[in-house]
C-alpha cells in the first residue's frame, strides 16, 4: 500500500510495473465527462494509460435506504480489499471475472473514507441488459452463437458458486458478453465467502427478476432460459429450475413492498 496524504493507494504486484502510480493518485477529474464512463450506483470512469490499456475506475456507493444517509462514505476501505481478494481467487480459478489491479481510500473526515476499485478494462464487452434491450441485433438471438452464448452464461455463473462465492447482486447488468461471445461476471461489490445452498438459489431468483423488469420484448425467452439452466445445473436442468421460479414467485411479495418503499424514497 502506498500512501499520500489523505490517500491510500494499493496496487497488486503483478501489475505495479506497468502502471504509473501517478496517474491514479488524482481520478476525480475523469468523472467529470458523462460520456467517460457508464452507470451502475455511480458514474463509472474509464481511464486510459499510457501504453494504451484502460482502466474502469468504479467508486463505491451506498445502495438502497442508506444512500441518502451516507452516499459514498464508508468507515474504512475493508470492502475494497475483500473485493479484490474475491476477484484474485476467481481469476485464479479460471473464471471470467475483471482483473483487479487495485484501488484508492481517500479520507473524508474523521474515520470516513471515499473508495474506488480500479480493474482492467474488459474489451469490445456490452452487459446483458444492453444486449437483451439492443433492437437492431435481437435476431441474433435466434442464432446458434447466442444460445451457446447464454449457455456458457449459466457455466461462468456456476462457476463462481463453485468457488463457494456468493455474488450478492448477481442481475443482468452484472453479466457481460466480449465480442468473442464470452460471459464475464463483473461488480463484486459485498460478496461473501461462504455460499449458502439457499443463497444459491436467492442469487439465481435475483437474477431471473431481474430480466422479468425488461420491456417484453427484451426479456429473456423460455428458450434462452433453459439454455443458460443448463449451463448452470447440467442434466438436471429442469428441476433446478424449477426451484429457482419458486424461490422467485416466494419473494415477490416482499420485493413489491421494497420498489413501493424505494419509489416513495425517491421523490
Amino acid at each position: 500500500m502506498l500512501r499520500r496524504g489523505a490517500l491510500r493507494l494499493w496496487l497488486r504486484r503483478t501489475d505495479a510495473d506497468a502502471l504509473r502510480p501517478a496517474d491514479l493518485w488524482s481520478i476525480e477529474h475523469h468523472f467529470q465527462d458523462p460520456t467517460a464512463g457508464f452507470r451502475g450506483r455511480g458514474l463509472t470512469a474509464v481511464v486510459a494509460l499510457e501504453d494504451g490499456r484502460r482502466i474502469v475506475v468504479r467508486p463505491y456507493r451506498h445502495g438502497g435506504l442508506l444512500r441518502g444517509l451516507t452516499g459514498d462514505r464508508y468507515s474504512g476501505p475493508g470492502r475494497l480489499e475483500a473485493e479484490l481478494d474475491v476477484l484474485a481467487k476467481l481469476e485464479h480459478a479460471g473464471l471470467a471475472v475483471p482483473h483487479g489491479v487495485g484501488g484508492r481510500a481517500r479520507r473524508r473526515g474523521p474515520g470516513m473514507w471515499q473508495l474506488h476499485l480500479f480493474t482492467w478494462l474488459i474489451p469490445n464487452a456490452r452487459d446483458l441488459r444492453e444486449i437483451l434491450l439492443d433492437q437492431e441485433t435481437r435476431h441474433q438471438r435466434h442464432e446458434s452463437r447466442w444460445r451457446r452464448t447464454v449457455q456458457a452464461l449459466g457455466e461462468v455463473v456456476r462457476g463462481v458458486h463453485e468457488q463457494d462465492v456468493h455474488h450478492t447482486d448477481l442481475h443482468v447488468k452484472n453479466l457481460m458478453v466480449d465480442a468473442d461471445g464470452r460471459p464475464w461476471v463483473i461488480d463484486f461489490d459485498k460478496a461473501q465467502l461462504g455460499l449458502l445452498e439457499a443463497q444459491r438459489f436467492t442469487s439465481l431468483a435475483k437474477l431471473y427478476r431481474s430480466g422479468t423488469k425488461l420491456p417484453p420484448g427484451a426479456r429473456p425467452s423460455r428458450t434462452e432460459l433453459a439454455r443458460f439452466a443448463r449451463g448452470y445445473f447440467g442434466a438436471d436442468w429442469r428441476a433446478g429450475w424449477r426451484s429457482v421460479q419458486k424461490r422467485y414467485q416466494r419473494g415477490l411479495p416482499m420485493h413489491r413492498i421494497g420498489w413501493w418503499i424505494d419509489r416513495l424514497y425517491r421523490r
